[in-house]
């Protein structure tokens, strides 16, 4: 649930809970998303190089076509423990350990792809402009 990541984020946000400490025990493992990253990157490579290409006596299939798109729907809804706190720090304004934890899965996988992250990263970002926005161009 999410606010069981934001109670959690917020608990590290204030030193109650130590993040390296707690990060031991979340899933996945450092490797499962090291394979999912690759997995994602080379099926990307796959599409870019058939894009590339122009072979008239191909014969691939639907399925070929679309192993990119598969894949990268998994990462996009993927709901594992590590990238949800990665969320809820952001979304408890927890900058540095937030970024922290983002360069660190950024050595696995592409945490920018995932649905969780990209919504907190595009909250803050609304909350950031609100005032700005709201200085030039009144809400009518």
């Amino acid at each position: 649930r999410e606010s069981q990541f934001l109670a959690v984020a917020s608990l590290v946000q204030r030193g109650l809970v130590d993040l390296d400490v707690l990060w031991s025990y979340l899933a996945p493992t450092d490797a499962a998303l090291k394979k999912l990253g690759a997995e994602l990157a080379a099926k990307h490579d796959e599409e870019v190089a058939s894009v590339t290409k122009i072979d008239l006596a191909s014969s691939s299939s639907a399925k070929d076509v679309d192993a990119f798109n598969d894949v990268f729907q998994e990462f996009n809804r993927n709901g594992d423990q590590k990238i949800r706190l990665a969320a809820g720090l952001i979304s408890v304004n927890s900058w540095r350990t937030a970024h922290r934890v983002l360069l660190h899965l950024a050595k696995h996988c592409k945490p920018c792809l995932n649905h969780y992250i990209r919504s907190a990263l595009c909250d803050i970002l609304k909350w950031v402009i609100a005032p700005l926005i709201a200085g030039v161009a009144p809400v009518v």
